[in-house]
């Protein structure tokens, strides 16, 4: 799917990343209260997400160009954002 981010990301992702184990798994080590573990897991689903390294950089160097630093909270925003549009047109295409 592609798609754009509210802050003009441009993306495409894999149609099924909504179901991939990696995300969930990701997801779990995030939420585990472990901030090593939280770490590991955001690393994880950046990676799974964006697919390649060339696309994780990608997203950096549009996080910098609009922070003037690659803010993990921001790359994190942005994931997050491109995991609720793929889950919408999830949703949209089993309502359709």
């Amino acid at each position: 799917m592609k798609g754009q981010t509210s802050t003009g990301f441009k993306f495409e992702v894999s149609d099924s990343i909504g179901k991939d184990f990696r995300v969930l798994r990701a997801y779990q080590k995030i939420n585990s209260g472990d901030q090593e573990k939280n770490l590991m897991g955001s690393l994880e689903l950046v990676d799974v997400v964006m697919g390649s390294d060339k696309e994780v950089d990608r997203l950096v160097d549009h996080v910098v160009s609009r922070q003037g630093f690659a803010d993990s909270e921001a790359i994190y925003q942005e994931v997050s954002e491109i995991l609720q549009q793929a889950g919408d047109q999830i949703k949209s295409l089993k309502n359709s």
